[in-house]
C-alpha cells in the first residue's frame, strides 16, 4: 500500500515538474524576444606580480632561552565580589 502511494506521489511530482519546466522555458523565450539589447560592459584585468625566488619554507628560530618559572595563578575579579566561592583549587589544596 505504501509503495503504491509513493509511486503515485512520484508520478504526480514528475508531471508537475515537467509542466513548470516547460512553462518557464516558454516564458524565457518570450522575454528574450521582447528584451532590448543591453550595453556591453568590459572590465579591466588585474595582474598580480610576485617573485618566484622567495623562499617557500619559513624557519622560526628562538633567540632567547625559555624561562622555566612557575607563576602562581592570579585571582579573578569574582573573588573580590563573592569571597572564597570562586577560589581556584590547586593541587596543594587537595593534599591538605
Amino acid at each position: 500500500m505504501k509503495t503504491v502511494l509513493m509511486n503515485i506521489r512520484l508520478k504526480i511530482s514528475l508531471v508537475i515538474l515537467a509542466v513548470v519546466f516547460v512553462d518557464t522555458k516558454a516564458l524565457a523565450n518570450d522575454e528574450q524576444a521582447t528584451a532590448e539589447p543591453v550595453d556591453r560592459v568590459e572590465l579591466k584585468t588585474s595582474f598580480i606580480k610576485g617573485n618566484k625566488e622567495l623562499p617557500q619554507v619559513l624557519y622560526i628560530v628562538p633567540w632567547q632561552e625559555i624561562k622555566k618559572t612557575t607563576k602562581k595563578p592570579k585571582n579573578m575579579v569574582l573573588h573580590s565580589l563573592y569571597g572564597d566561592i570562586f577560589q581556584p583549587i590547586t593541587p596543594a589544596d587537595i593534599s591538605e
